[in-house]
């Protein structure tokens, strides 16, 4: 039997020596994480500048995926997308031959201030057409004039400045305008645009006419080819109408541009009471495009502005 004088019970000392050895694991362990702490290891801080500096860029990284997360979600909150305007033939697959898509206030949903033109392809530039009507340019925006969510500081004697509070301020048109992946068709601008600029991109065979009734200092164009961008009596973007002053017509001013890289076969007009003032063709493959860094000459970026009374780009 166990316990017996002379004998020894094997089992019981097997289990004190278990906890022993565990409990001399876990006391190592402690002192462990103790020095790792105290050195610097545990890894909350950087062990080296070059990992300091990775963790650096994770954040900025980081910081700017939540940025463009926000605003993808505001600007889809008032973002209207128009995709496939042309319908196609009834007997079959092609598009009809002539069509004419006019885009009023009555087709936005409610709130919507930018729009997208995107995945449209139509049968050709003169047949086939998109107008945004003169009737956008009755959209209203509220602004919020009011001061309440202004950052207040302790002990600032204008916390206690009693302000009257101000009326919303109404402004009218787009915000701004999309153009993607749009082919043979023409599309018309006769509406204001409050941020002044329209964007496009992978299009073909399309034709922009921007009239009187617009306001674009600024147009931004990537990876297209056969466009044509025509100006008729097109004010000085936001500063062609400003009230005791002389009007000015897109180009007369130098913050009229055309920003556009990777474009082949591009031609801009420039016309005055229906006649062509000054016009030039733009072609990354011909404008000694470059490679510069990681860029490709598809990314090279040339700008297209009214200098010395002339269209020309740099």
């Amino acid at each position: 039997m166990s316990g017996l004088a002379g004998r020894t019970d094997y089992e019981t000392w097997q289990k004190k020596t278990t906890a022993l050895v565990d409990q001399a694991e876990e006391d190592d362990e402690k002192e462990k994480e103790e020095s790792r702490k105290a050195l610097g290891l545990d890894g909350k801080y950087a062990v080296s500048q070059a990992e300091a500096e990775e963790r650096q860029k994770a954040q900025g990284v980081e910081k700017m995926r939540k940025t463009v997360d926000k605003y993808r979600e505001r600007e889809g909150s008032i973002m209207q997308t128009y995709a496939n305007l042309f319908p196609d033939k009834e007997d079959g697959n092609s598009k009809d031959s002539s069509h004419v898509i006019r885009l009023t206030r009555d087709r936005l949903d409610a709130g919507k201030r930018v729009v997208t033109i995107s995945d449209t392809n139509g049968c050709s530039e003169e047949s086939n057409k998109i107008i945004l009507t003169q009737d956008l340019s009755l959209l209203e925006s509220k602004l919020d004039s009011n001061k309440n969510n202004e950052k207040k500081y302790n002990d600032d004697a204008e916390n206690d400045v009693q302000e009257k509070p101000q009326q919303e301020r109404t402004i009218y048109g787009l915000i701004k305008l999309f153009i993607s992946n749009v082919h043979n068709c023409t599309i018309v601008v006769r509406c204001k645009i409050i941020s002044g600029t329209v964007e496009l991109s992978h299009c073909s065979n399309v034709t922009i006419k921007l009239e009187k009734e617009t306001t674009v200092p600024t147009l931004q164009a990537d990876l297209c080819e056969n466009l044509s961008i025509q100006f008729y009596d097109t004010p000085s973007g936001l500063k062609g109408n400003l009230p005791g002053k002389s009007k000015l017509f897109w180009g007369d001013d130098k913050d009229d541009r055309i920003f556009h890289a990777g474009i082949k076969g591009m031609k801009v007009a420039i016309f005055r009471d229906g006649f062509l003032e000054t016009e030039c063709s733009c072609d990354y493959t011909k404008d000694a495009a470059e490679v510069i860094g990681n860029a490709t000459k598809e990314e090279y970026q040339f700008i297209t502005s009214v200098i010395d009374g002339s269209l020309q780009t740099e």
